[in-house]
C-alpha cells in the first residue's frame, strides 16, 4: 500500500482548506491576493471581542447532512471536523485521521484517526463514530453518489477505518476533506436524538473547534472556542455567524467594523469601495464556482434542442460576465473550465461548441414557431442574479421571444427547479472538491436529476456511462481525456450555456489575517500581531 504520512506539526494544521492566501495587507502565497489600504496596530484590537462573519444565506439546521449549500459549509466549518485537510497544492493534511493509505488499486482506503480527538461531550471520536457519519452522509439524498460503489466500510479497530470500493473513486480523499460531504459525528448523539439531532444546539454535538451557544433561526448563530479541542484552542474565542442577504448591507457593516469577514465574493462597485477602505483586507483566488444558463429538459419549450441552440447563438459569455461580477472572473467553455486550479481539467475547446451568431439564432426560434411567445426567467434576488437576469431578458428578446423577469424567495424557487417548474434559469455551482468530476458532474449527471445543479433534469446514458469510466481512472490525464468526450456531447445536446469561473474575492477586518482565505474554518485565522 502507498502510505502518505501526515506531519502533525501545528504548522501544517493550521494550513486549512484548499488554498493558502497572504494575511494582512500583503500576498503572501500562490494562487491568492490580498489588498488593503491600511492595517490596525497590535495595541488597538481588542483580542476578547467577537469575530462577526457573514454570508448570503442561513442553514435551516444544525446537521451537516441536510442541507447542501454554501451557508451550511460555512456553519458546518466551525462545529464539524472532518477527516482531512486539503492544501491548496491538491495534498492532505491531518485533521481527525493523523495519517491516511490508499491501495495501489486505488480501492481501499484506510484512516487512521487522532488519539487525542474529542467530540464537543468530552467522548473521544472512534472509528465507530467515523464509520456511522459515513453511513448517515450515504443515506441522505444529496450526499449518496460520494460513497455510491462501496462494498465495505468498517472500524478495524477503535482509531482504524476501512473503506472499500468496487471501482475507483479519484474525489474520495477531497470529500473526505471537506464538512459538506463528511462531517465527523457522534454516533450516540444521533442515535439519542434522532429526527430532532440538529434542530437545536442542545441537541447538536461537535467534532470541530468550536461549540454553538446560541441560534437565532434565519439570523445568526453564535459560537465558541472548546478549550478541549485536540489541536489547540482557536486563537479567536468568539465567533458569530450573521445573515446578509442584502451585499449592500454588509459592505456598509464591514466598513463600519460591524462585520469582520464576508463570505459572499463581492465585486463591482462593492470590490471598488471596499479596496480603499483602510480596515478592511482583500483576499483574492480562482474559485470553483462557475455560472451558467440552465434549460428545463423535462417541460416546456427548451425541450427542444433547437431553442436551446438559439439561445447558445445569442449569448455573450464576456457580457455576462461583465454584468455579473464587473470581469472578475474568466468566461469558460465548460462548468469546471478552470485550468490548474481545478484537478483533472481537460483545457479543452470542442469542435461541437456555438459561437454567437445572432442571425442564426433568431432563425431557429422563427422555425420552431416561437417568435413573440412568453418566457419567464426564475430567480431568486441575491447579488448577482437580479442583474444577469435582465441581461438573460435582453438576450432572449433579441431573439424574438417575449421574456420576462420573476424574483422568488429562495426557498420557494429551490422547490420549483426541484419540481422543474423553471424554463430556464442561471444558476451556479460552488464545488468543493476542486475536481472536474464535481465541477462537470454535478450539472450533467442523470442522478443528480431535480437536485444539486442538475435542476434542468439533463438525462444522457452515454455521458452517465463516460462518468463512471473516468471514476475507473487514478491518472488525472487519462480522466481528463473522458471529460473531453463528455463536452463534446454536452455542446451536442446543449442542456446549459456556459458563462464564466469567478475570482472569489472575501474581504475581512485588518485586525484578523489568514494563510488559506478559501478556507471557512475561522479556526485558522488568528488576530494580526
Amino acid at each position: 500500500m502507498k502510505l502518505q504520512k501526515m506531519c502533525l506539526a501545528m504548522a501544517a494544521v493550521l494550513v486549512l482548506g484548499l488554498c493558502a492566501c497572504g494575511g494582512g495587507s500583503t500576498s503572501s502565497s500562490a494562487g491568492s491576493s490580498s489588498s488593503s489600504s491600511g492595517s490596525s496596530s497590535a495595541a488597538s484590537i481588542d483580542k476578547t471581542r467577537t469575530v462577526t462573519f457573514g454570508y448570503s444565506g442561513m442553514p435551516a439546521t444544525l446537521d451537516p447532512t441536510v442541507m447542501l449549500s454554501l451557508a451550511a459549509q460555512v456553519v458546518d466549518d466551525q462545529l464539524y471536523d472532518p477527516l482531512l485537510t486539503r492544501n491548496f497544492d491538491g495534498t492532505f493534511s491531518p485533521r481527525i485521521a493523523k495519517e491516511y493509505k490508499v491501495s495501489d488499486d486505488a480501492l481501499t482506503y484506510t484512516f487512521i484517526l487522532d488519539e487525542r480527538a474529542t467530540f464537543s461531550n468530552g467522548d473521544k471520536i472512534t472509528a465507530d463514530d467515523v464509520v456511522f457519519s459515513m453511513q448517515y452522509f450515504q443515506a441522505s439524498a444529496q450526499h449518496a453518489y460520494i460513497y455510491k460503489d462501496i462494498t465495505s466500510m468498517k472500524a478495524v479497530d477503535s482509531k482504524t477505518v476501512e473503506v472499500v470500493f468496487s471501482t475507483p473513486h479519484p474525489t474520495f480523499l477531497a470529500s473526505c476533506a471537506s464538512t459538506l460531504h463528511l462531517s465527523i459525528l457522534c454516533k450516540k448523539a444521533v442515535q439519542q436524538y434522532g429526527s430532532d439531532y440538529g434542530k437545536s444546539i442542545d441537541k447538536t454535538v461537535c467534532s470541530g473547534a468550536y461549540v454553538a451557544t446560541d441560534w437565532q433561526n434565519e439570523v445568526s448563530v453564535t459560537f465558541k472556542a472548546r478549550d478541549d479541542y485536540f489541536l489547540g484552542k482557536a486563537d479567536i474565542e468568539n465567533i458569530k455567524f450573521y445573515k446578509f442577504a442584502d451585499t449592500n448591507s454588509a459592505i456598509v457593516s464591514l466598513q463600519k467594523g460591524d462585520l469582520d469577514i464576508y463570505f459572499s465574493p463581492v465585486s463591482g462597485t462593492a470590490y471598488t469601495t471596499l479596496s480603499s477602505s483602510s480596515n478592511v483586507v482583500l483576499e483574492s483566488f480562482p474559485s470553483s464556482r462557475f455560472e451558467d444558463i440552465h434549460f428545463n429538459m423535462k417541460n416546456g419549450m427548451f425541450t427542444d434542442i433547437r431553442m436551446r441552440q438559439a439561445v447558445a447563438y445569442a449569448v455573450k459569455a464576456e457580457e455576462a460576465l461583465a454584468v455579473g461580477v464587473d470581469n472578475l472572473g474568466k468566461t469558460t467553455r465548460y462548468p469546471g473550465d478552470g485550468h490548474s486550479a481545478i484537478a483533472a481539467d481537460p483545457d479543452y475547446t470542442s469542435p461541437n461548441t456555438i459561437s454567437y451568431d445572432l442571425a442564426k439564432a433568431k432563425a431557429l426560434v422563427a422555425e420552431c414557431g416561437n417568435t413573440g411567445k412568453k418566457v419567464v426567467i426564475k430567480s431568486y434576488s441575491t447579488d448577482p442574479y437580479p442583474a444577469l437576469n435582465t441581461w438573460l431578458q435582453s438576450v432572449l428578446n433579441s431573439i424574438g421571444l417575449d421574456s420576462s423577469v420573476e424574483l422568488m424567495e429562495r426557498a420557494a424557487w429551490l422547490d420549483a427547479c426541484n419540481n422543474s417548474q423553471i424554463e430556464i434559469l442561471i444558476l451556479s455551482w460552488n464545488g468543493a472538491s476542486y475536481d472536474m468530476d464535481e465541477s462537470l458532474g454535478n450539472t450533467l449527471k442523470s442522478a443528480n436529476a431535480g437536485t444539486s445543479g442538475n435542476y434542468g433534469f439533463y438525462s444522457n446514458s452515454t455521458v452517465d456511462g463516460l462518468f463512471a469510466a473516468a471514476n475507473k481512472l487514478t491518472d488525472v490525464n487519462q480522466r481528463a481525456a473522458k471529460y473531453k468526450e463528455i463536452i463534446d456531447q454536452m455542446w451536442k445536446d446543449v442542456p446549459l450555456i456556459p458563462l464564466y469561473q469567478t475570482t472569489n474575492v472575501y474581504p475581512h477586518s485588518s485586525q484578523i489575517k489568514t494563510d488559506n482565505a478559501r478556507s471557512y474554518r475561522l479556526y485558522g485565522y488568528q488576530w494580526t500581531k
